[in-house]
């Protein structure tokens, strides 16, 4: 996404394609400072501080060595607005991602406050190799893998991968006498009181700070300052597993061309969950889809639905109409079905705010790799706030195509959000949940 699409864009009288280079407008001026060589300089240098990072980890258990680090999220797939303050990454364990290394048990018993629950997109994981089994053994309850976070039970304490993580950090900190700053509670999180953890590794011209990591099981999240930006990074522990048809059937996916592309890959992603599941994952394929393959302009709109997404977010702290994994789900089945021939932002973003109400209604939306996987519980505290958001979404064209002008849209925005968000009463939707749940446990 560059700004020379605006100056491609033939823009005329027309109210709708008026409003669709405003919202191109107000996307590019979002990524203005995504889409600069500061952000590719500050992406490299966090990139390099994980490396500098996990390579110690590896001299600390050789078991947690990192073949690769996956650049994923939506920095890296095109689609980061606002400012770049987080990353996350994938870090793939080399040892067990080895062809031949793992068996997949699909559809694992998953227990919920008692009760057994078959829970689509999860695996459990055994190891083949009798070498294997006996180097990773305290890392397997009844056979299968956990997720590399610590176990309940406090007489069965193991490092794991978030504890070398912090562990290296120590080793750092003592290394460059700046252990006294460092509050450490062992295998859970850190924090330095004053300047924080210089990481020496990176040159004196790319000072990075190490400021806090905490362990969140099984990922860990890393807190820097880089050239005056507070930046998160999130570390995943995955497995590369090439064997794609054990747990991929080209069949639940919405779309052959994407099934196709999942399989050409030749290998998928086990993502470490609590417990011993994981979760199957296509974020690679998913990453490029999102950078190559989705048509700009639908691109365009999923940003956009981020932003507004993010303004409801903002006025009521802690509840949000739609994760942005979701709002991209709708983008894709959209971006998959689309058959407007001249497309544009305002055509497209009807079509997906129709499909959106109709999921709403239905309850019901399906993962683009796997439809038996699905989201949007409408029993759930935010289902007001997502109609809310819609209806807002509808009303800022509404007016923005009456009056075409980037002042008066970004007003009709800010009014439209605020105005709509105030008609929710959360505490009412609240306590009616919470009301609801007691009379289906009594």
């Amino acid at each position: 996404m560059t700004a020379k699409l605006l100056k491609d864009s033939k823009v005329s009288n027309s109210g709708e394609e008026s409003f669709s280079h405003l919202v191109e407008q107000k996307v590019l001026s979002l990524r203005r400072n995504i889409i600069s060589e500061r952000a590719d300089k500050l992406a490299e240098v966090v990139y390099r501080s994980v490396y500098v990072i996990l390579d110690k980890v590896s001299e600390l258990e050789p078991r947690f060595t990192v073949s690769e680090i996956l650049k994923v999220g939506s920095y890296f797939e095109g689609t980061k607005i606002d400012k770049i303050d987080e990353f996350d990454f994938l870090v793939v364990i080399k040892e067990l991602s080895k062809p031949g290394a793992i068996h997949i048990n699909k559809g694992p018993d998953v227990f919920d406050e008692g009760y057994l629950m078959k829970e689509p997109g999860m695996v459990q994981i055994k190891l083949q190799d009798d070498d294997l089994k006996m180097k990773w053994r305290k890392y397997v309850i009844d056979d299968f893998l956990t997720g590399f976070q610590q176990p309940k039970d406090t007489h069965k304490r193991r490092q794991e991968f978030g504890s070398f993580v912090l562990e290296s950090i120590k080793i750092f900190a003592k290394t460059q006498h700046e252990w006294r700053d460092l509050l450490f509670e062992p295998g859970v999180n850190m924090f330095f009181n004053r300047g924080g953890l210089t990481l020496l590794s990176i040159s004196d011209s790319e000072r990075v700070i190490l400021k806090a990591a905490e362990v969140h099981h099984p990922n860990t999240v890393l807190e820097l300052e880089y050239d005056g930006s507070a930046i998160s990074v999130d570390l995943s522990p995955a497995i590369r597993y090439d064997r794609v048809k054990d747990c991929f059937k080209a069949g639940d996916c919405v779309n052959e061309r994407l099934a196709a592309d999942v399989l050409e890959r030749g290998s998928i992603l086990l993502v470490a969950k609590q417990g011993n599941t994981f979760r199957i994952t296509f974020t690679e394929t998913e990453v490029e889809y999102m950078r190559e393959k989705i048509h700009w302009v639908h691109k365009l709109v999923y940003m956009y639905l981020k932003y507004i997404k993010c303004l409801y977010a903002k006025i009521k702290p802690g509840f949000q109409p739609f994760s942005s994994y979701v709002l991209k789900m709708f983008c894709i089945h959209h971006d998959i079905n689309c058959t407007i021939e001249n497309k544009t932002v305002s055509k497209c973003l009807d079509e997906v705010l129709d499909l959106m109400t109709d999921y709403l209604e239905n309850d019901d939306l399906p993962n683009v790799f796997n439809t038996r996987l699905t989201y949007l519980d409408i029993g759930d505290i935010e289902s007001e706030y997502r109609l809310c958001m819609l209806d807002g979404l509808r009303k800022i064209k509404e007016l923005a195509v009456e009056n075409p002008t980037e002042a008066y849209f970004n007003e009709v925005i800010k009014d439209v959000v605020e105005q709509s968000a105030g008609t929710v009463d959360f505490f009412r939707n609240k306590s009616l949940k919470i009301a609801c749940q007691g009379v289906f446990s009594a």
